[in-house]
């Protein structure tokens, strides 16, 4: 996934893949697209059949843990966007305020 390695294939990145291909995770990540009706659970359309299963928890020891409260569908290009932004959002919150007023001015000024 582009967002954590940008192509290359590190220990985690590998580590990781090892948990997203195994069957309970696979079967997690389609209750979960049923859950949320077959939605992005932030852009609300409907996910495409190549989409994630976010892992809410970064911390890497808790990889494993698949509790269901701990994940969201996300469609691809989403998922990237979250990802980016959780970089600044851990340490500086404020963020999303500031990405609120901007697009918030550019709603303002592309109506006018």
């Amino acid at each position: 996934m582009n967002y954590l390695n940008y192509g290359h294939r590190t220990e985690e990145s590998k580590y990781k893949a090892k948990i997203r291909n195994r069957k309970a995770f696979k079967e997690l990540k389609e209750r979960k697209r049923k859950e949320q009706g077959g939605l992005d659970y932030i852009m609300g359309k409907k996910l495409s059949k190549k989409y994630n299963c976010h892992h809410l928890d970064q911390r890497i020891e808790n990889y494993e843990n698949l509790s269901e409260d701990r994940f969201v569908a996300l469609g691809l290009t989403i998922h990237d966007i979250v990802h980016q932004l959780w970089r600044y959002y851990e340490k500086d919150p404020t963020v999303i305020d500031r990405l609120k007023e901007v697009l918030e001015k550019m709603k303002k000024y592309s109506e006018d």
